[in-house]
């Protein structure tokens, strides 16, 4: 692919997903199988989350290893980041104001950006 105005070649954009720590299986249209996308993308598990601690993000501050695993995918090269888990839109804010590049913590974000 190339630039319309330019003709340069634009790298093909990545997606970093950033994962709850679980061990179940992750199926074909699950954000956590890779087969899932036919674009490049890249995983980070935060050890930290658990799903038991999902569900009271506001009894566990998970903030700071959700920061450090983006971060390392940003390292990384990747070019907009999400989530494996919609609890974490409670960090939306935060993270949206901390991070260089888009990040969309829950796909249910689509209905408020309509």
């Amino acid at each position: 692919m190339s630039d319309i105005h330019t003709g340069l070649a634009i790298p093909p954009a990545t997606l970093g997903i950033l994962m709850v720590k679980n061990h179940f299986r992750r199926y074909l249209g699950d954000i956590g199988n890779p087969g899932t996308w036919s674009f490049p993308v890249r995983y980070r598990v935060v050890e930290e989350a658990i799903p038991q601690r999902m569900g009271h993000l506001d009894q566990h501050d998970l903030l700071e290893p959700f920061k450090r695993a983006a971060q390392a995918l940003i390292d990384e090269g990747v070019n907009g980041l999400t989530t494996s888990c919609g609890f974490l839109s409670y960090y939306q804010q935060e993270l949206a104001a901390w991070s260089p590049v888009p990040i969309v913590t829950s796909s249910l974000l689509k209905y408020l950006l309509v």
